[in-house]
């Protein structure tokens, strides 16, 4: 629990994560801040939601995306979501175009879908994972590749067509064809917007792969192949993990990847305000005790120098496909990117990962897969 002095922000335009900590599932396979068979917190932790967003009521801000993830937002009541959302729109100013997206499980029954919908919510994040009937099983997943079509089902005929599909990888028993497979089924379904992301779970969930240069090899492989069988029927690598139809990227991640404004709020929630970062209480009871107080649950504020600013900003701009402009980089911090960071560049142009093409630094096709060993030179 921390205490900040409240400064007044000039107004801009926000982004808004609201976190559901809740999952329907044993194993944590996605990473994320959450807990599995904890519902009696489900009460009290919106209740909170609600209070930490009152704290951020005098501000003022412009909200021009929302996003609701965990965890899993639809294993709660679909009337919580509903609560928050509407103290959300009765509370703040909140853009008539704004982009309104929540996370699903494949198994979210269509009364819920409407009850979003009635709410505003405009996007869906559908966590699909893999289509592959045995990859389900192995990762203890209770949904089929039955149930994802026919959520996409439910969702057209309530006329949404701003579908994401999270897919992951890679699962015991996963092969490139098993991943090829899963392509056919997006491209049938006519999904505008796929992310892919690591497995991250349980040891016993990861595959048993005793030489690291195989792991690594079958990553590669995989992400290649869905670089190259997506952009070949339309889709945009527009992020390292993300790909688009036109007018179908993420606004709301966008904002992330060019550091503009935005608030977290809920359990373990990341903050970035005016150049200082905040992340929230990962534990409930701290989290709680906070809101009772009346104070914002941060557990973490970093205020940025502008050398934090400026790798942070190569770190999110490469992350995007079309990688830092070098004009507005320099114009930005002052310095010539070019020069500062001459040793890092010559090295991995060396070595293919990083290339220079105009005004423009970005990976390589090859350079993508091995993002982190640039990211870790830039720190």
């Amino acid at each position: 629990m921390m205490k900040v002095r409240q400064n007044k922000f000039m107004i801009d335009s926000f982004g808004l994560y609201i976190h559901v900590p809740f999952r329907i599932y044993k194993h944590n396979y996605s990473g994320t801040l959450s807990h599995f068979n904890m519902d009696f917190k489900i009460r009290p932790y919106f209740r909170a939601l609600i209070n930490e967003l009152k704290l951020y009521k005098h501000k003022n801000y412009i909200i021009d995306s929302i996003y609701i993830g965990g965890g899993d937002p639809s294993y709660a009541d679909e009337t919580y979501i509903v609560d928050v959302l509407n103290y959300i729109y009765d509370n703040f100013n909140v853009l008539d175009n704004c982009e309104k997206t929540i996370e699903i499980i494949p198994t979210t029954p269509e009364y819920m879908i409407k009850a979003y919908i009635r709410a505003g919510i405009n996007r869906f994040s559908i966590k699909a994972i893999t289509f592959d009937k045995v990859g389900l099983e192995n990762l203890d997943i209770e949904h089929d590749k039955f149930d994802i079509i026919q959520i996409v089902k439910i969702l057209r005929r309530n006329n949404i067509n701003n579908i994401n599909f999270d897919m992951y990888f890679p699962y015991t028993g996963q092969t490139v064809d098993l991943v090829k497979s899963d392509l056919k089924y997006i491209e049938k379904l006519n999904i505008p917007h796929v992310s892919l992301y690591t497995l991250r779970t349980d040891e016993e969930l990861i595959p048993k792969i005793e030489q690291q240069d195989k792991e690594d090899k079958l990553e590669f492989e995989i992400l290649e192949t869905v670089s190259e069988e997506l952009t070949n029927i339309g889709y945009l690598h527009y992020e390292i993990n993300h790909f688009a139809k036109t007018g179908y990227r993420s606004y709301h991640n966008i904002k992330y990847w060019n550091l503009n404004n935005f608030i977290g709020v809920g359990l373990g929630s990341g903050s970035f305000i005016d150049g200082v970062f905040y992340k929230n209480e990962i534990e409930f009871d701290k989290y709680f005790y906070s809101i009772k107080e009346g104070e914002l649950p941060y557990r973490i504020i970093e205020k940025w120098t502008k050398e934090d600013y400026e790798k942070n900003y190569i770190i999110s701009k490469m992350g995007m496909i079309e990688g830092v402009s070098i004009q507005e980089f320099n114009k930005k911090f002052g310095i010539d990117f070019l020069t500062k960071y001459k040793s890092e560049l010559d090295k991995f142009i060396k070595e293919n990962v990083i290339e220079i093409k105009g005004d423009r630094v970005k990976f390589t096709r090859k350079g993508v897969y091995y993002s982190n060993r640039f990211y870790m030179e830039i720190i």
